[in-house]
């Protein structure tokens, strides 16, 4: 385990797909992995699906494939089927009964740190979301009376959000022709999904879906095994008769606006519909703060470095392609700005790395959120709003934007996403972005001497 760990790639570097992808025939990937049968292997997943060794796989890193075949060949059989055995026992342990999950809690508290085992209830939440995350999604979402009327001011901020981004491209710096004809076809051809689609609510098509899950009452641990074999089932499904649904629908779990590239969709998830992110009657200023932030993100992530590797339909450019070469290279002094004003101001440097870019989109997206507020037209504007009179349309925007990094979470929690995520946290996320907006400064007046004034050192933007 240690050996695979310390070949395995670091995520930042996986985290664009120019140069990691790619496309290998199983032969040839056979050549290059030699100890692996993954014509074997494929067919005992997934035996519906037609395999031979023609059929072509998506490899993301030849290296790391071509490291673990050598271990695999280099270890002795003996310990091969324990590590094998170990990890499917550590998958397992903690469904099985009290006596089994306690050593997986002791396991747990000596090499993760874990100060109190995972509650049996939260375990069980976790459990059902697991293998009933469509189920449960459908259950909200036919209860959830309050969608149609939100839908229509989500499309309000997503249309006027898009048009203020079209405008900043045209006098952007940043884009070549080519890449500007790009961008701007990619934002003409992007299309929003606010939450669960009625065909896939649908109680015909969810009876389809998990026709081939089994529930057995007072058999928990044999119901993670159906619960297994049945993910494996709807992977084989969408293997061998994918839906166009099936691109995208998984980010309808996630509890922020995501941009699915393979689809060029932005996917609005119906649980963040709500207070403090969202309610249709906010005054206008508190809505683009909030959720017009992170459409603008999402916007923004189309159209540039990875979002721009992708064309309208999904399908990643050659990676000879010059276009390549233009994309990635169009913002590195940003980042590199980003990371030199960032570090030990707001985070450690490993971390700032591994999160820069996605910190840029964030300062690009609510500045653009933000400009596209001040567009509004005489009409449009209110400048004053019941309770909130003392407040100016700008430092409502930045109140709002800030109250939905508000979070509750354990320090543990809180640690483990700090080394793993591709986001800062949002304390350091807030303070990166104040650093980095003097429209903050200007909203709230400080002075030079604050915390809060922004750098002198200014990076940029995404756009």
């Amino acid at each position: 385990e240690k050996r695979i760990a310390e070949l395995t790639p670091l995520s930042e570097t996986l985290n664009t797909p120019l140069g990691t992808v790619n496309l290998l025939t199983v032969s040839e990937l056979q050549k290059q992995t030699y100890s692996i049968p993954w014509l074997e292997v494929l067919r005992a997943i997934y035996p519906a699906g037609v395999f031979d060794d023609s059929t072509e796989l998506l490899i993301v890193s030849q290296d790391y494939l071509r490291d673990v075949s050598t271990i695999v060949s280099s270890t002795d059989r003996s310990t091969l089927n324990n590590y094998l055995m170990w990890r499917l026992a550590h998958s397992f342990l903690p469904h099985l009964s009290k006596e089994y999950w306690e050593v997986v809690d002791i396991h747990n508290k000596d090499m993760l740190g874990n100060k109190e085992p995972l509650e049996r209830w939260d375990m069980c939440i976790q459990t059902t979301q697991r293998f009933f995350a469509l189920s449960l999604g459908a259950l909200y979402s036919k209860h959830n009376v309050g969608l149609k009327k939100s839908k229509p001011m989500v499309e309000v901020l997503f249309e006027s959000t898009r048009n203020s981004i079209f405008n900043s491209i045209s006098a952007s710096p940043r884009y070549l022709s080519s890449l500007r004809t790009r961008a701007v076809d990619k934002l003409k051809a992007i299309q929003l999904r606010i939450g669960f689609p009625e065909s896939v609510t649908n109680p015909t098509f969810l009876d389809a879906y998990y026709s081939a899950m089994s529930v057995q009452v007072n058999d928990f641990f044999g119901n993670i095994l159906y619960g297994v074999h049945f993910q494996r089932k709807v992977e084989e499904r969408m293997l061998v008769n994918p839906t166009e649904e099936d691109r995208w629908i998984w980010a309808l779990d996630k509890l922020q606006v995501t941009y699915v590239p393979e689809s060029h969709v932005v996917v609005v998830p119906e649980y963040i519909l709500v207070p403090p992110i969202f309610e249709p009657n906010y005054p206008m200023p508190m809505l683009y703060g909030s959720l017009a932030t992170q459409l603008a993100s999402s916007l923004i992530e189309s159209i540039s470095e990875t979002g721009l590797l992708y064309d309208t339909h999904g399908l990643l450019l050659p990676q000879d392609s010059q276009m390549n070469n233009e994309t990635v290279s169009r913002l590195m002094y940003q980042r590199k700005c980003l990371t030199e004003a960032l570090v030990d101001k707001v985070e450690d440097e490993d971390i700032v790395l591994r999160t820069v870019r996605n910190t840029l989109l964030d300062i690009t997206g609510v500045g653009q959120a933000f400009k596209t507020l001040k567009a509004q037209t005489v009409d449009q504007r209110r400048t004053e709003y019941t309770a909130l009179e003392f407040l100016s349309q700008e430092q409502l925007f930045f109140l709002s934007f800030a109250q939905t990094l508000c979070s509750n979470a354990t320090v543990k929690h809180r640690e483990m996403e700090r080394s793993t995520d591709f986001h800062l946290g949002e304390e350091a996320r807030l303070r990166a972005l104040i650093l980095q907006s003097p429209e903050f400064t200007s909203a709230f007046n400080c002075n030079a001497t604050e915390p809060m004034h922004y750098m002198k050192r200014q990076c940029g933007r995404a756009l």
